[in-house]
C-alpha cells in the first residue's frame, strides 16, 4: 500500500495528506503572523521603515438605525474628467458612459429598455389568454363573485 508523505504548513505546523488541501489551508484558515518591519531596501541602508500610529476615535451619539441609513460609500468616487462624486461604481460607470461617451460602455448603459409586444400586468405579467382561457376565467370569476355576495 502506497503512503502519502504528510505535508505540513510552515506557520501553524498543521499536517495534510496532499498539497492541495495544505493550500486551502493557507489561504483560508491560516493565521499568518506578519512581520513587523517591512524589509529595506537593498540601496538605502539608512531608511528606516515608517512607523503607524493608531489613534482613538471620540464614540458617537450615533445609534443602529442612523449608522444602517447611511450610505456605506458616501461620494467616494470621482470621476476622472468633471469630478463629480458618486457611491457606487455603477452610477460612475453610466455617468461617464453617457457624459463623457466612454469609450466601450455596456449596451445596457446607453440604451433604454424598449417595450415589449406583451404589457405586463400586475396580476399576471407574460403572453395574453386565449379565448378559450378568457371564457373559463370569465366563468371562474362569474362563480367566485357569487359565492363572495352570498357570504356576506
Amino acid at each position: 500500500m502506497k503512503v502519502h508523505k504528510k505535508v505540513s504548513c510552515s506557520s501553524c505546523l498543521a499536517e495534510f495528506s496532499s498539497k492541495l488541501l495544505l493550500e486551502h489551508h493557507r489561504r483560508r484558515n491560516c493565521v499568518k503572523i506578519k512581520p513587523i518591519h517591512k524589509p529595506l531596501l537593498v540601496g538605502n541602508s539608512n531608511a528606516r521603515p515608517p512607523t503607524k500610529q493608531l489613534t482613538v476615535s471620540n464614540p458617537t451619539n450615533k445609534t443602529e438605525s442612523d449608522t444602517l441609513k447611511e450610505p456605506l460609500v458616501s461620494g467616494k468616487l470621482n470621476c476622472y474628467k468633471c469630478n463629480r462624486k458618486f457611491s457606487t461604481l455603477r452610477n460612475l460607470y453610466v455617468h461617464r458612459s453617457q457624459a463623457h461617451r466612454l469609450n466601450t460602455p455596456s449596451k445596457t448603459v446607453l440604451t433604454k429598455l424598449k417595450n415589449g409586444v406583451y404589457k405586463s400586468k400586475a396580476a399576471h405579467g407574460g403572453i395574453p389568454l386565449n379565448d378559450r382561457l378568457k371564457m373559463a376565467c370569465a366563468t371562474f370569476r362569474k362563480k367566485l363573485s357569487e359565492t363572495v355576495l352570498t357570504v356576506e
